[in-house]
């Protein structure tokens, strides 16, 4: 399974974000792939983690918890946490 998405002003791309599920243990905690691009940054700054996320929560809960860990990690440490 895998969720993505963009955040966009008129038109312009900021930031694309993915998340890819690992491992598919339904009804389990799963771990996913997290990458966040962030296009305004020159050159664009790519970031990566694992977030764990329970499937059956749904793709909200989800994206919730990307957008969170996106917004609380400075490029500075790397995106990793």
């Amino acid at each position: 399974m895998a969720l993505h998405g963009d955040i966009s002003v008129n038109g312009t791309v900021l930031v694309q974000w993915s998340a890819q599920r690992k491992q598919a243990v339904p009804r389990e905690v799963n771990d996913y792939q997290v990458s966040v691009v962030d296009y305004r940054e020159k050159p664009a700054h790519e970031r990566r983690t694992l977030i764990q996320h329970r499937y059956d929560d749904g793709a909200t809960a989800l994206a919730a918890k990307v957008l969170a860990w996106a917004s609380a990690s400075p490029a500075s440490e790397g995106g990793q946490r």
